[in-house]
């Protein structure tokens, strides 16, 4: 029997905050088209976004933090956070390919945060995904900010956050809050801004020639050639398998994709 107070999944959480994002942002008048696994398996792949128009590029990191209810100092530590009960907390190696990869999408002009809930049983998901309030009770956070917090410190920092108050430790550093609504409605701008979505989604591409995506065994790199091709095989467009293939890839690190722009017209699609 499945028991409501069971703790939440990192699968379900983010289904239910990309769900929630692309209703806001629709709601405000962008386009959001996320990428979903289930699309690689689709007759024709496609994506109801012009690339040729400005838009954004908004990737979600999802992480589950341990809920707490004593901060206990590490070696070294000196001060710790002021947070109230209960608190979470969360790990992020600086120094570690993916945040690399998150903080060279940021610098190369993607939207990029950390997503992380402020509850951690399934009773309260189900009631903030009732009311569309998952997000106004996340925590969101960029790498700039994280990198900012550590003080440009090497290794390994913990997130640690209360309901209203955020801190990047080893020595506690309280950053800036950031609303869902602000960084989404931020994002929706973009649309109107000067660059064309495809230009940033090449830029971020170009990132994976620093830091390449899915480091797989050599023995597995035939089938991940064999699954890139036959997403651009599959795609209306040229630019739509290119975004199909980095998202996909993105998606095997962890990451939720999503296209922000204008609706995609016939005459636009052929543009592309």
């Amino acid at each position: 029997m499945f028991a409501l107070n069971e703790r939440l999944s990192e699968y379900s959480y983010g289904f239910g905050a990309t769900t929630e994002a692309l209703g806001h942002l629709r709601s405000i008048g962008a386009q959001a088209v996320p990428f979903l696994p289930s699309l690689v398996h689709e007759n024709e792949l496609g994506f109801d976004v012009a690339f040729g128009e400005p838009g954004a590029l908004l990737m979600l990191q999802f992480k589950l933090g341990h809920q707490l209810g004593r901060y206990v100092r590490r070696r070294g530590e000196t001060v710790a956070p002021d947070v109230a009960r209960p608190f979470w907390r969360f790990g992020v190696d600086v120094d570690q390919p993916q945040f690399l990869r998150l903080r060279e999408w940021e610098a190369r002009g993607a939207d990029v945060y950390y997503v992380a809930p402020r509850f951690a049983d399934w009773r309260t998901y189900q009631r903030h995904f009732l009311r569309e309030a998952i997000l106004e009770h996340s925590l969101l956070i960029t790498p700039a900010d994280i990198e900012a917090g550590s003080g440009g410190a090497p290794g390994k920092h913990r997130v640690v956050y209360d309901k209203l108050s955020r801190f990047v430790c080893s020595e506690p550093r309280q950053t800036a809050e950031r609303r869902a609504r602000d960084e989404l409605a931020k994002v929706a701008s973009r649309r109107e801004g000067p660059e064309p979505l495809k230009a940033l989604l090449e830029r971020a591409r170009s990132a994976e020639a620093n830091r390449p995506l899915a480091r797989l065994p050599r023995s597995e790199e035939p089938a991940r050639v064999a699954l890139a091709e036959r997403i651009r095989t599959r795609a209306r467009t040229e630019i739509e398998g290119e975004a199909a293939v980095f998202a996909a890839e993105a998606w095997a690190e962890g990451v939720q994709v999503m296209f922000v722009g204008q609706p995609a017209s016939p005459q636009t699609l052929a543009a592309q």
